[in-house]
């Protein structure tokens, strides 16, 4: 009975022992998983705050596409007032143009027209001189038949 007794208590100590070293393992494995819990909550707070980044810049570039978007309306509105005002500009030069042909022409008939006026009047000189001269020989040949 002694050496089952003994046997018994050797079998309990290592029962014990084995317990102990059980529930140390236990507590390494705990420690463990609190170690991972709180690794997983900083890599899940990172997650999120990557999504968050994420999220606006989704929104920062529709933003600027958008911008952009206006932008290239906008310029092409530029563009179709541009080519409008280029339109109206060579218009415009083809009305001074057309101005100065008419005014070289108005000038040209002014000339002609003075030209005109002054041989008329030159005509009319010399008409003038052959009527006095005409009045005075009418007058000598009346002087001479008296």
């Amino acid at each position: 009975v002694a050496i089952a007794l003994s046997g018994a208590r050797a079998a309990l100590g290592e029962a014990e022992a084995a317990r102990a070293a059980v529930e140390a393992e236990r507590d390494t494995l705990q420690a463990e998983r609190a170690a991972l819990d709180a690794a997983l909550a900083m890599a899940t707070a990172e997650v999120e705050e990557l999504h968050a980044r994420v999220a606006w810049a989704a929104e920062a570039g529709a933003e600027a596409v958008a911008s952009w978007r206006a932008v290239v309306v906008e310029v092409g509105a530029c563009e179709v007032d541009l080519a409008s005002a280029m339109t109206d500009a060579r218009a415009a030069r083809a009305e001074v143009v057309a101005a100065r042909v008419g005014e070289t022409a108005a000038r040209n008939d002014s000339d002609a027209a003075r030209e005109e006026v002054e041989a008329a009047w030159a005509e009319a000189t010399k008409q003038r001189h052959l009527a006095v001269h005409a009045v005075t020989q009418v007058a000598q040949w009346h002087a001479t038949a008296d």
